[in-house]
């Protein structure tokens, strides 16, 4: 269960504005996890996909500042020929 009173797309643009101005694209194939994108800046080449961000375990502020501290850590890991695979949270 997501936080009262938050809704995916909200979660979903929290998300995604924290790591402005980079582009980042949030989606949830399932609706009970989010896959994450980071492009490079010319916003075409993916640079990070991680998946299986678990919906249900967003429920206060500060696991949603916890989750974007972890995105802008293993962003910044990133690099060379791993750039593209995917990451995965369990």
């Amino acid at each position: 269960m997501t936080h009262p009173g938050i809704s995916q797309l909200e979660l979903r643009q929290i998300i995604e504005s924290a790591f402005l101005p980079q582009r980042c694209v949030c989606t949830s194939p399932d609706n009970r996890s989010f896959t994450v994108q980071f492009y490079a800046e010319d916003g075409h080449s993916v640079v990070l996909t991680v998946t299986g961000i678990a919906i249900d375990s967003l429920t206060s502020q500060q696991a949603l500042a916890a989750l974007v501290a972890d995105l802008r850590m293993d962003l910044s890991q990133r690099s060379g020929d791993e750039a593209g695979m995917p990451l995965r949270r369990l």
